[in-house]
């Protein structure tokens, strides 16, 4: 199945991505397929003392040992009465593996990120685990923040405190450019650069507004000195 996903894999770009749809409950979910290394079905698992509650276990596959996040649990859902077409949707992203279990996988689309809105005001708080709405044939899919989902089941909050300033080097003179379309990736990556000494930062939910920021600061003659960003993000990689 991983070889199927990274062959349909949209170039950086194109303004295009593959987004894998699963069911959950009665709701409709997506992950970018670039996260997603294979489907699987549900394994034998070995179970952990003192794991956050949304954890059912861990599971051995390939020779690497994955947790397995159960969502319906994590948001507080009731459990299923049938686990008959649950499937283990195992991701990659920040260099760890991790297996999230689902009840159904419906199938991938490819779609433009024109085609994703933001989240509504409504639901706009720091700690939100999606990331954006996508309407493919009149249904709604609510886009998971998968980073949010790891972050909150490992008890993390913050980055790791910065490296000391270099010597000779000002870092509130250093102009910023932020760009990541994950509500926490922004906060955290913005509280650690505050605090490591950075001051000019100018953030960007998307990739579109990265680009047009990225204009302004052209014309204006003040382009960042640094840009920190996400790869793939809505409206444009």
């Amino acid at each position: 199945m991983s070889k199927q996903l990274s062959n349909i894999l949209t170039e950086a770009g194109t303004n295009e991505v593959e987004v894998l749809v699963f069911r959950l409950n009665k709701g409709l979910y997506g992950v970018n397929v670039a996260k997603v290394r294979e489907i699987i079905t549900k394994v034998p698992l070995t179970s952990l003392p003192n794991a956050h509650d949304a954890v059912r276990g861990v599971f051995k596959l390939r020779d690497h040992v994955h947790p397995l996040v159960d969502l319906r649990k994590f948001f507080g859902m009731q459990p299923s009465d049938d686990e008959t077409n649950s499937r283990v949707i195992v991701t990659e992203f920040n260099s760890e593996r991790m297996g999230f279990l689902v009840d159904h996988v419906d199938r991938i689309y490819r779609v433009s990120w024109s085609e994703m809105s933001e989240v509504p005001s409504v639901n706009t708080s720091e700690d939100t685990a999606l990331t954006s709405i996508l309407r493919v044939d009149d249904r709604m899919i609510l886009m998971l923040d998968f980073e949010r989902v790891a972050f909150r089941i490992a008890g993390i909050n913050d980055l790791e405190d910065a490296a000391p300033e270099a010597e000779g080097v000002n870092r509130s003179a250093v102009k910023v450019l932020l760009a990541d379309d994950s509500a926490v990736m922004r906060r955290m990556l913005s509280s650690s650069m505050t605090n490591a000494g950075f001051k000019d930062i100018k953030v960007a939910t998307e990739g579109e507004m990265a680009w047009t920021s990225l204009l302004e600061m052209l014309e204006s003659g003040s382009l960042p000195d640094v840009v920190v960003t996400d790869i793939e993000m809505p409206k444009m990689d």
